[in-house]
């Protein structure tokens, strides 16, 4: 029986560029899971649809662009000209980096929305096995939705709730769990851990369930599943704190103000995921000084807005 749910918001962080950006590494360890792993139809889909978006959003991000060369009646010495010889050569290889990559994230878009790129790949097997829900699981999570119970929010199309059904299910014969979510429908961040909600933590605990471990960072769960005799047998204990230091840096990245108009929904560049709440608080900016950062109700990821905060 499964051991181990993942949520879509950790799984689309192989096709990121940059924000959310998995490690290569930990590709064969997940696919190797195989049996142990929970993947719904629900979040297998929800991959699917969000892919393509994922990987193009830091497409266009390359400029590589080189400082102004000095102009000749300013050019008193040989350095200068030296100078400028180095910046036409750094040019010329821009350029040419910028039509290779260009060419390489078309090439990619075009195999990612056919399914034939290297994660599609190995993430197959995995997906092929994705558990579709019975009617009764579909009730329940209806049931669910019109309580207002986690997870899932009221505005949101039903699916969170499905998810959790089958993995309640699921859970039924099982001691250990394991959750892999950004979802703070489901768990909260307090000082770098994830706390499931109590709700469905009882949930859980009623199944029979005696330890669930709640994770955001895929790295560490591989090594508390590895800890447990689950899986991750070819990465060592530095390694793998290795790839968590390196997940962690790359998990939440300052966004541009410009990507969020100043009021209605939004849209969160991590999950893909629509908010209608803002929810700014006030912090130190990348910008300087102080301003308003935006959080998403879905994943929990923060955004740096850039909008002056003065008090």
């Amino acid at each position: 029986m499964p051991a181990i749910f993942i949520d879509a918001n950790i799984l689309l962080g192989f096709w990121c560029l940059r924000e959310g950006r998995l490690p290569s590494e930990l590709l064969l360890p997940l696919v190797e899971l195989g049996g142990h792993v929970l993947i719904t139809k629900q979040v297998a889909d929800e991959v699917q649809r969000n892919k393509l978006t994922v990987f193009l959003k830091n497409v266009g991000e390359m400029s590589m662009k080189t400082p102004p060369l000095i102009p000749d009646h300013l050019a008193k010495r040989k350095s200068y000209h030296d100078l400028n010889n180095e910046l036409k050569r750094l040019d010329e290889m821009a350029t040419s980096a910028r039509k290779q990559w260009n060419a390489s994230t078309s090439e990619l878009a075009a195999a990612i929305s056919e399914g034939s790129d290297l994660v599609s790949e190995m993430l197959a097997p995995l997906f092929e096995q994705a558990v579709s829900p019975t009617r009764e699981q579909l009730d329940a999570a209806r049931h669910r939705k019109e309580l207002g119970n986690p997870p899932g929010k009221r505005a949101d199309p039903l699916g969170d709730q499905i998810s959790w059904e089958q993995l309640l299910d699921a859970s039924k014969k099982e001691k250990e769990v394991w959750i892999l979510t950004k979802d703070s429908d489901l768990a909260h961040v307090v000082d770098g851990t994830r706390h499931l909600n109590p709700f469905l933590r009882q949930e859980l605990l009623a199944r029979g369930v005696q330890k669930i471990h709640v994770f955001d960072n895929l790295s560490a769960a591989m090594k508390s599943l590895k800890d447990a005799g689950i899986g991750a047998k070819k990465l060592g204990d530095g390694e793998l704190v290795r790839l968590e230091e390196m997940e962690t840096r790359d998990a939440h990245k300052i966004v541009h103000q410009a990507f969020f108009p100043t009021e209605g929904d939004w849209i969160c560049m991590m999950c893909s995921r629509w908010n209608k709440d803002r929810g700014l608080t006030a912090h130190p900016s990348n910008f300087g000084g102080w301003s308003y950062w935006i959080t998403c109700s879905h994943c929990g990821v923060r955004y740096d807005t850039g909008e002056p905060y003065d008090d």
